[in-house]
């Protein structure tokens, strides 16, 4: 850029135009944000030596660099903050029992991209024995919470609920086969407590009221003697 008021084309500095153009192209390209995105992590289920006792778990971190990130046990006031290295790590939980009964054991693993936006990935644990099983569907926590899971006598001890997913109203269907009254409690996915409720044991259909609550994954448990029972709850 030239200062009219003097002689030839200037170079550099000048009174009327200063240090001339700046170049937003070469300016935006000095930005270190591309070289630094962060890709997804992922948490899978690990064997254990003894899952009645220690459940273990395994971070990939794809990013070349160190990424923060928080674990909870969903339900559980288990949770704890680590950095995940490069490539894989592992950490380890305590697996609950209510009279006896494993409950699903349901991790969830949350960290920050460059926009500090949450991102969220989760898995339920397995029984696989190391040197014996190989984590599956078979060994997988997710079967605590199926709707054909024996307790007693040969019959399930609570039954489903639907719809799910709803857009907030659910009905809990509770099996017949049971004259016992029973407490409901809803979780957040983070493991807050939302709500509990007493159910006589001659109900048998139980309406829960989720329209006050942001469209997300929710975990219902129900107890009822010595029965236990997860549910995971969806509300669009």
């Amino acid at each position: 850029m030239d200062d009219p008021n003097t002689p030839g084309f200037d170079k550099g500095f000048d009174f009327a135009t200063g240090y001339g153009l700046i170049k937003a192209t070469d300016a935006v390209e000095q930005v270190r944000f591309p070289n630094s995105y962060v890709k997804d992590l992922d948490l899978k289920p690990l064997c254990s030596p003894n899952p009645q006792l220690v459940r273990n778990w395994q971070i990939n971190n794809p990013n070349p660099f160190e990424v923060p990130v928080t674990w909870q046990v969903s339900g559980t006031n288990q949770q704890s903050a680590l950095t995940a290295p490069p490539g894989k790590s592992t950490f380890s939980t305590s697996p609950s029992y209510v009279y006896g009964i494993p409950l699903p054991q349901l991790v969830l693993l949350t960290w920050q991209d460059n926009f500090l936006f949450d991102h969220l990935d989760l898995a339920f644990s397995t029984t696989a024995v190391c040197g014996k099983d190989v984590p599956s569907a078979a060994n997988s926590d997710q079967n605590l919470t199926a709707s054909g899971k024996t307790l007693q006598n040969g019959k399930p001890a609570l039954t489903e609920v639907y719809p799910n997913p709803s857009d907030g109203m659910f009905k809990l269907y509770l099996s017949s086969d049971q004259q016992q009254d029973a407490t409901m409690t809803l979780y957040s996915a983070d493991g807050r407590q939302l709500m509990t409720r007493q159910i006589a044991g001659a109900t048998n259909v139980v309406d829960i009221d989720a329209t006050s609550y942001k469209p997300g994954i929710y975990f219902l448990k129900l107890v009822q003697g010595n029965q236990v029972k997860t549910i995971k709850l969806v509300r669009r």
